[in-house]
């Protein structure tokens, strides 16, 4: 699989240390050099809007449109072997994969942005249990350039959490988030 990037973007960003969680988050302090117009583009994964449609090759292979995933909760992490925060999530999410293996109205997807290549040869050595995919232009369209972000989606479409930042215990609000939906 190939993807191009486009250099004329840049992205003014701000980190922010929460010190009450010890919690750090990447915030955008702006919009894109070349958005139309100067306009700042608005967030497709905002809470409370429909996930927009899109594809990801697997790393078996196959593709997979995120619409054959619907009236199912949908769990996606975003992610790169290069992020440390990334990987210190990954045991955690594990954790979600035992707890939730038996109910297959939880869709577990990580998107990784790197090559197939890396993706595996780092899975070779470090456990990952949700489905893998491929990044893509459009993958990156939608998620952005910072990782890693975390999206839950509940079985109408509907995004219900988005958070972009690292935090170990992350899977615990995760979890949370799932455990409601599946009340619900």
């Amino acid at each position: 699989m190939k993807s191009k990037s486009d250099a004329s973007y840049t992205y003014p960003l701000e980190i922010i240390h929460n010190t009450q969680e010890n919690e750090f988050y990447y915030q955008w302090t702006g919009s894109t050099t070349n958005t139309p117009q100067g306009k700042t583009m608005a967030n497709p994964l905002a809470e409370g809007k429909k996930l927009p449609d899109f594809t990801v090759e697997l790393l078996n292979g196959e593709q997979l449109n995120i619409t054959e995933t619907k009236d199912n909760i949908i769990v996606i992490n975003w992610w790169s072997i290069t992020c440390s925060p990334c990987i210190a999530e990954i045991p955690g999410f594990n954790k979600l994969i035992e707890k939730y293996s038996s109910n297959n109205r939880i869709v577990f997807l990580a998107i990784a942005w790197d090559s197939e290549e890396r993706v595996k040869t780092f899975l070779e050595n470090m456990s990952f249990k949700y489905q893998q995919a491929l990044y893509n232009d459009r993958t990156v369209e939608l998620f952005g350039g910072a990782f890693p972000r975390n999206v839950v989606v509940n079985s109408d479409g509907r995004i219900v959490y988005n958070h972009l930042g690292a935090n170990k215990h992350q899977w615990k609000k995760l979890d949370q988030v799932i455990s409601t939906l599946l009340k619900n």
